[in-house]
């Protein structure tokens, strides 16, 4: 079936978006919006695409499939491989030096290649086992020298916003937060995890925080692993993604073959990933806070009114059942061992 939830970029001039869909469990495509139109397009050629970012003049799109890097024209040519494996599915950013950044697949590290191709360049990785997180969300300052990034460990109340000083290689932890971003006005922008977004004055040579941070706007959507839904255009408009707005409304039904849907007896909730037992008796779906403990896992008695929670680590989503429908699964937490 159809759903939908994605990351945004916002493309030169505010005409166009774009953003990745969730066609099946497993299946993502990535859809290109014109603003002025209200049309959406999903010709770009992106089968399995995620994590799309545009290029500095907004006339390519880069993003993640199937493991590699690819980049494509938003006029509709093929999409053309950057580099073939060990890019995660986390954002990108194509900076103006040329290069696409991003997390390494092993979430180890954080990477650089250029739009063009070559040889990849590690310009960060974890060098002590007492970290047991990664770094994300890259976001390039102007001046070139800077990359904000956002470090993740544990729950979300303890993700940080840093800088890496790419002629150094040196890490500088600058705020609680998480999703930076920096605004030609010199403002770095972050969100919290009671879902505010704030902005504090940054000094992109000094690299450092320079004034008091201030509240932006509050109830900005998060989706986990450090995920604030929101962006800046480069002339400092910001937009972004209430919740409420996507999947905090959401319901569980149960649909029959002549597609009447019918609700199941519990609260509307920002439902996620489902599965259910091949016996058909149980349900396991996770639900998404969007901040503080990101996704767990909950097992709801097909025809009961309580969800009961199964798991309580740092994210849980994607769960599946045994055969026996005794025993579930689900990938790790980027922090577990």
């Amino acid at each position: 079936g159809e759903g939908g939830t994605g990351q945004r970029r916002v493309g030169r001039e505010w005409i166009n978006v774009v953003f990745f869909f969730f066609k099946q469990k497993t299946a993502y495509e990535i859809y290109q919006c014109d603003w002025s139109s209200d049309v959406c397009s999903s010709d770009l050629g992106t089968d399995e695409g995620v994590a799309p970012t545009f290029s500095p003049d907004g006339r390519e799109v880069a993003f993640m499939a199937r493991g590699g890097l690819w980049r494509v024209s938003v006029t509709g040519a093929p999409p053309v491989m950057v580099v073939d494996t060990g890019v995660s599915g986390f954002p990108l950013m194509w900076g103006r030096d040329g290069n696409i950044y991003f997390t390494a697949r092993t979430f180890r590290s954080l990477s650089r290649v250029l739009a063009d191709g070559g040889a990849v360049e590690e310009i960060w990785k974890v060098d002590s086992e007492d970290f047991r997180g990664f770094a994300a969300h890259p976001d390039l300052l102007p001046n070139g020298r800077g990359l904000i990034v956002t470090l993740i460990q544990g729950t979300e109340d303890q993700a940080q916003v840093g800088v890496i000083d790419l002629e150094t290689g040196e890490l500088r932890t600058l705020t609680t937060g998480m999703s930076g971003k920096y605004s030609p006005s010199g403002y770095l922008f972050y969100a919290t995890s009671n879902r505010t977004l704030f902005a504090a004055e940054f000094d992109q040579h000094k690299m450092e925080l320079t004034g008091p941070p201030r509240p932006v706007v509050q109830d900005v959507w998060q989706q986990g692993f450090g995920t604030a839904m929101y962006q800046l255009a480069p002339d400092g408009t910001l937009v972004y993604q209430v919740v409420g707005g996507q999947l905090s409304g959401a319901v569980l039904a149960v649909v029959d073959r002549e597609g009447t849907a019918t609700a199941l007896p519990v609260p509307p909730a920002a439902y996620n990933s489902i599965a259910l037992s091949p016996d058909g008796t149980k349900l396991a779906v996770e639900v998404t806070s969007g901040s503080r403990d990101g996704g767990d896992i909950h097992i709801l008695a097909m025809g009961d009114s309580v969800l009961a929670r199964l798991t309580f680590q740092s994210i849980d989503t994607y769960p599946l059942w045994s055969t026996c429908a005794r025993y579930g699964a689900l990938p790790p937490a980027p922090d577990a061992p």
